[in-house]
């Protein structure tokens, strides 16, 4: 239950990335909005994680790239992607492994290699479990990489199948995904945006994807500076924004719209089908 989105923009030529998420959460209790999205991973370097997914797995997979995460030495654009990839895909191993230990006692690296040792069908059965183990999470991993003059912004999504992808200017993930992007591609967002528009363009997502039932009405919104710093939007910001809204965001009902009358149709070709 939720909605996080980041975005790498500009603000007088320095790199910003704006990072946005809603607060629900839910169990078979219930739902809260008291659910914060947002977890730091490492301080100097800085890398901070939007969050998605069941809380436990969440707490687990974050657990694993803290421990991890190389605390000196520098993450770029060359090895970003398979630090990060490599982190998941260990972790991923780790709760097929237990799934396996859980079944049969073993090892899945003894269960691999001595396959001959078990019955057909516990070998279907439960290879069919081990394909469905996934990390019942998902991140989206922000941060800065070292380069040569300056830190450039990254913005690195791992799926619940452990899959590593590098966003140049966006990432969305959580269960309202599918209503927050269109729009964001609607406007040709890209990195070089200002800080202003795209503080605005995530807030209108957002908004929008609260439509979906289990993306909560509450919003953080956060801009993350090179040097570590985060700095929150306030209560006079969401009002900016609310306002905003109203002028720029789709309207929910079509008002003043004139008659669509017969001179605007045309009768149906039908000579034209083959």
């Amino acid at each position: 239950m939720t909605l996080c989105l980041a975005a790498a923009c500009q603000e007088d030529g320095d790199d910003r990335i704006v990072l946005c998420s809603d607060w629900k959460s839910g169990s078979s209790l219930g739902s809260s909005q008291t659910s914060d999205k947002l977890r730091w991973l490492k301080k100097k370097p800085n890398w901070i994680a939007l969050t998605a997914g069941k809380e436990k797995a969440i707490e687990s997979v974050v657990r694993r790239y803290r421990a991890e995460l190389p605390s000196s030495g520098d993450i770029d654009d060359s090895n970003g992607e398979t630090i990060f990839g490599k982190i998941a895909q260990k972790h991923l191993l780790q709760k097929k492994s237990d799934c396996v230990e859980s079944e049969i006692g073993v090892t899945y690296r003894y269960f691999r290699t001595h396959l001959a040792e078990f019955p057909y069908k516990v070998q279907v059965s439960l290879f069919g479990k081990i394909a469905r183990v996934d990390l019942e999470a998902s991140l989206l991993i922000v941060g800065y990489t070292s380069g040569h003059r300056s830190r450039t912004p990254l913005i690195c999504e791992v799926a619940r199948d452990a899959s590593i992808a590098i966003h140049p200017h966006f990432g969305v993930i959580g269960e309202g995904l599918l209503v927050a992007t269109p729009p964001i591609l609607r406007r040709e967002f890209d990195c070089h945006w200002s800080l202003k528009k795209t503080i605005y363009q995530l807030y209108e997502s957002k908004t929008l994807s609260e439509i979906v039932q289990s993306v909560g009405d509450n919003t953080s919104i956060d801009v993350f500076y090179p040097d570590g710093t985060l700095k929150s939007v306030n209560d006079r910001g969401y009002r900016y924004l609310d306002r905003a809204l109203k002028e720029y965001g789709p309207k929910p009902k079509i008002t003043r719209l004139k008659d669509f009358g017969a001179r605007y149709l045309d009768p149906f070709p039908f000579s034209d089908l083959s």
